[in-house]
């Protein structure tokens, strides 16, 4: 949720998103779209629902792995992560609008084992590991593209 507005459904249309990035193909996987992005996480409730995937040239498939980028069609592997449901991220006025801790412990934890040495780690195994260590904040999560992208690749 973004001031009000509720994404998926809402605000600017697949097809604008696609202009704006410059991401028209209608198949992400059919090769190379004008800027197709390595990896994106949008973090905010429902991202995952839409066409988000799409307009940033990733396709909206689950269980992809590396070689269905590198080996079947001579692209470079990518993945989009984001929520498929409504999360609590921050708090309200009276607690300070603080981020929410089990949130904060997710989101550290994700990057902290995906993002530092030895950077060979699958994104959906760093999923994994923060739905581990923050079990409040887990459960929602959607890997579309590549889900054993590693941040080094």
């Amino acid at each position: 949720m973004a001031a009000g507005i509720h994404w998926p459904e809402a605000g600017l249309p697949l097809r604008w998103r696609k202009q704006l990035l410059r991401n028209n193909l209608k198949d992400p996987l059919k090769g190379t779209n004008m800027r197709p992005y390595r990896f994106v996480f949008l973090d905010g409730c429902n991202t995952a629902d839409g066409d988000w995937p799409q307009a940033f040239g990733i396709p909206k498939k689950k269980g992809m792995v590396i070689t269905d980028f590198t080996q079947k069609r001579g692209i470079r592997p990518r993945a989009f992560m984001g929520w498929n449901r409504r999360k609590v991220i921050g708090t309200d006025v009276i607690a300070g609008n603080q981020l929410y801790p089990p949130h904060a412990e997710y989101i550290t934890a994700f990057w902290r084992f995906w993002a530092e040495p030895p950077k060979d780690r699958p994104l959906k195994t760093a999923v994994e590991h923060a739905e581990k260590t923050a079990p409040l904040a887990a459960g929602g999560m959607s890997v579309y593209g590549a889900e054993n992208l590693i941040i080094a690749w």
